[in-house]
């Protein structure tokens, strides 16, 4: 079992880098966590789990061991999901690989009753990850947020329901994975404009590569209307 108590020779990471934003505000956290053998001997959590400032989403930071051989790592794990707060049962993971760097892939989300909680993550290379509350009768309705996430930083995100999503490749060959709680339904498919004028969302590229589809995404006004979540 690689998920051992480290020794002197064996490092253990957290790492965090986040940039947080909100319509009216835009705020960049940069925060590198290093832990010694210490940390590890004296926590029995393999993951941290960090509120973002829109309810129910939140930054995990697994713990890493490294030594000679490399490294090893927690990706999920229901019983520490669980008792941070989060139920869900995963039924779907998908993996993506984007060949070069600004491909902006979003704002994706699921329609009530087929809509999904995900658990997202990069495993080689990185991306500005963003999400943005839909939820009606939310205190932050309307709100975004984005965070780093890289093969580096190790970070992932768990994202509710009720939530649009997006990410752009900060990396060439970056490969992004994720799990879902519920099947891709394709009559509940949906989404926003990535450069929704409303939103603001402050995406670090001007010129991303779109698909077709997203090119033609739904206004946040226009989503406004006819909510159901």
């Amino acid at each position: 079992n690689d998920r051992k108590n480290p020794d002197s020779s064996t490092s253990l990471y957290f790492g965090r880098n986040d940039n947080c934003g909100r319509k009216d505000n835009v705020k960049t956290i940069n925060n590198a966590l290093k832990f010694n053998t210490f940390w590890a001997l004296t926590h029995k959590n393999d993951m941290e789990f960090i509120k973002t400032r829109l309810e129910g989403a939140y930054l995990i930071i697994p713990r890493v061991f490294k030594d000679e051989r490399g490294l090893f790592l927690e990706t999920y794990s229901r019983k520490e999901f669980e008792q941070a707060g989060i139920v869900t049962e995963f039924v779907q993971d998908n993996h993506s690989m984007s060949g070069k760097k600004g491909v902006l892939r979003g704002l994706h989300f699921q329609l009530p009753p087929a809509s999904q909680a995900k658990l997202v993550r990069v495993t080689k290379g990185s991306v500005y990850d963003v999400i943005v509350d839909l939820r009606k009768n939310s205190e932050t309705f309307g709100r975004w947020q984005g965070f780093e996430l890289s093969s580096k930083n190790f970070n992932m995100l768990f994202i509710p329901k009720g939530f649009a999503h997006g990410f752009c490749t900060l990396e060439e060959n970056t490969e992004f994975q994720y799990k879902c709680d519920d099947f891709y339904v394709p009559e509940s498919d949906s989404g926003l404009l990535w450069n929704d004028s409303d939103l603001k969302i402050d995406w670090p590229i001007k010129n991303p590569i779109l698909s077709e589809k997203d090119k033609k995404q739904q206004t946040f006004k226009n989503f406004s209307e006819n909510n159901l979540f």
